[in-house]
């Protein structure tokens, strides 16, 4: 829409102007939608026209500047984080360091559970020749000192020999020197009546066949040598449940390894 400046009045950059002809000494304006701060005085200067035009352009130059000035403040904007992004972050966060704490104690529990297991079987081993003459010598002084006289020891003797199959604790003719033998008290709990050994000696137990200590009626072997073989049975037993179980406790702390290597790299 046009509209006349009079002479004297400021010119806005939201007006674009056209001089009219030279009878009149008004100056013409149109609404324009350029904006800034520019303004001129709207008289009509025969001399030197061009001066309207460049304050006009001038305003459009501004206007369009701050527009776009305007536009790349709203692109760099910062995105604002919110609160569930937030609440998110430290949530795995938590998450994460929980899994690293039960994947260290893991680990560590299963490394001391192998070590323990590592030192038993070597000191078992190292010391398997110790382990059997004490052995040796413990059973041995049980058989001759306390067969006979103790009841419940004579009972465990006697069941003893009959499960292992087996006479004295070394060989039969232990018993030669035993308490039970040498002594002849009265006050037995098992009198020996003429026995050479007990009757749990025998390879078929009846009433009185230690009378005799013929290969045929008693066995020669020593209990201690049928219990050393069962407790080497058993441990080899062990030992291969242990070594199974060492298997899947390393396979354990190398998947625990991978695991944290992963979620260092996924917080890195």
């Amino acid at each position: 829409m046009s509209k006349s400046l009079p002479m004297g009045q400021l010119l806005t950059p939201d007006d674009t102007c056209e001089i009219e002809p030279f009878e009149s000494d008004n100056i013409i304006c149109i609404g324009s939608t350029a904006t800034g701060t520019t303004s001129m005085m709207g008289r009509r200067a025969k001399q030197n026209p061009t001066i309207v035009s460049s304050a006009a352009e001038a305003g459009n130059n501004n206007g369009q500047s701050t527009s776009r000035t305007s536009q790349n403040k709203k692109l760099t904007k910062p995105k604002q984080k919110t609160r569930d992004s937030d609440c998110c972050s430290i949530n795995f966060i938590k998450y994460s360091l929980h899994i690293f704490n039960t994947m260290f104690l893991y680990t560590f529990v299963l490394l001391i559970v192998f070590l323990l297991e590592f030192i038993v079987g070597g000191l078992a081993y190292l010391y398997e020749t110790q382990i059997e003459t004490e052995l040796q010598y413990t059973l041995n002084a049980t058989f001759m000192e306390h067969y006979g006289v103790s009841e419940q020891q004579t009972k465990a003797i006697d069941s003893l020999q009959q499960e292992f199959s087996c006479c004295g604790a070394v060989r039969f003719e232990d018993w030669r020197h035993s308490v039970w033998l040498r002594s002849r008290r009265k006050d037995l709990i098992k009198p020996t009546e003429g026995r050479l050994v007990p009757d749990s000696c025998c390879i078929t137990v009846v009433a009185k066949c230690g009378l005799r200590d013929g290969p045929s009626n008693i066995h020669y072997t020593g209990c201690i040598y049928e219990m050393t073989d069962d407790l080497k049975y058993h441990l080899i037993i062990l030992g291969a449940i242990g070594l199974g179980l060492s298997v899947i406790q390393v396979f354990g702390m190398v998947l625990s390894c991978c695991l944290y290597v992963k979620l260092k790299d996924v917080l890195d």
